[in-house]
């Protein structure tokens, strides 16, 4: 029975994970591929200075591909990574929302335009998921 129970863990630990790629590679992909928007989602919440926007894109891309890389190379750290990543994308979210400005979504892509909310839900899941699966690791 605990083989069984570890068989379905490691399950669905693979099933996040592949989601995890495949979400983050979309949405990396479209921050690449329209880099100028990215940098005009951040420049539009009207805290940063033009320097201070061109190295919170550059940041973001570059933590995107990086946990990209260690999900595919080493899950464990990726997972590690990719919980570190979403407390620091929903903190600053947070931060918008606190201090009202929050428009809608950058992220890219499909995820582009999204309410709070949902921005929120997404991203708390992502943590909670990948909490869980830090914290029983077998």
């Amino acid at each position: 029975m605990a083989n069984e129970s570890y068989k379905y863990h490691q399950t669905i630990k693979v099933i996040f994970v592949n989601c995890s790629i495949l979400f983050l590679s979309y949405s990396l992909f479209d921050k690449i591929l329209n880099y100028y928007d990215l940098k005009y989602s951040i420049a539009n919440v009207g805290t940063f200075n033009e320097i201070e926007v061109e190295l919170i894109a550059i940041i973001t891309v570059l933590l995107e591909s990086v946990t990209l890389i260690l999900l595919i190379f080493n899950y464990t750290k990726g997972l590690v990574m990719l919980f570190m990543v979403f407390t620091v994308f929903t903190s600053y979210i947070i931060y918008l929302k606190i201090i009202n400005k929050y428009l809608i979504c950058g992220c890219g892509g499909f995820l582009n335009g999204l309410s709070f909310n949902s921005h929120l839900l997404i991203n708390m899941v992502i943590l909670i998921v990948s909490l869980y699966f830090i914290l029983k690791r077998q």
